[in-house]
């Protein structure tokens, strides 16, 4: 069977009777295309800043991976950048299961989950697919309170992450045309996923 790999630690994981989020959307189109869905979720919840709770049986015909990770209590904080590096370094770990995937698809944020994934597929030559829906690192420069050199400073590991994610992707998504538009200037090669898929049925 066909296999996508859906990386998307902090958004809702799709259950029954649940009005779906984006990721979830996507994992519905590949589900009526035939495909295992996997779908690789954080074990700490962003939203209410609790270790999340999960029973397999919740889920709506996908498999679920809780990756772990540990607890943050600020969105910007150190604490939170040391989680989300632990959370893509035990997600590269648990990818290694999934090697003869199909897609793997990633969003952005969080930087630190789409780079190990990307790293993964690259290693893998498994297609990437990136949907990038907010522009990380540049919109922590409003909460760093320093000259811009210095914020380029403290932002260039996110940026050269940045860098080699979109590098990589075989096809970026976005939810906006603009944002499309901006992501695209650093990889004018990638491809349109939903022609793609079209053209496959």
């Amino acid at each position: 069977m066909k296999r996508i790999l859906i990386v998307s630690p902090y958004e809702e994981i799709p259950i029954k009777k649940t009005c779906l989020e984006r990721s979830g959307r996507i994992s519905n189109i590949f589900l009526e295309r035939g495909y295992e869905v996997v779908w690789f979720s954080s074990s700490f919840d962003h939203q209410i800043k609790k270790r999340k709770v999960w029973n397999q049986k919740d889920s709506s015909n996908i498999k679920v991976e809780i990756i772990k990770t540990i607890p943050y209590f600020k969105n910007i904080s150190l604490l939170r950048i040391i989680s989300n590096f632990i959370l893509g370094i035990n997600l590269f770990i648990r990818l290694r299961k999934y090697k003869n995937s199909d897609y793997i698809y990633s969003t952005v944020p969080i930087l630190e989950t789409s780079y190990f994934a990307a790293i993964f597929a690259s290693k893998n030559n498994i297609p990437l697919i990136i949907d990038y829906r907010d522009l990380w690192p540049e919109i922590f420069t409003n909460y760093i309170k320093a000259p811009n050199w210095v914020k380029n400073i403290i932002l260039s590991p996110f940026y050269s992450m940045k860098k080699y994610i979109l590098k990589k992707a075989k096809y970026l998504t976005s939810i906006s045309e603009k944002m499309l538009e901006l992501i695209r200037e650093k990889n004018i090669n990638a491809e349109d996923l939903f022609s793609d898929l079209k053209s496959k049925t």
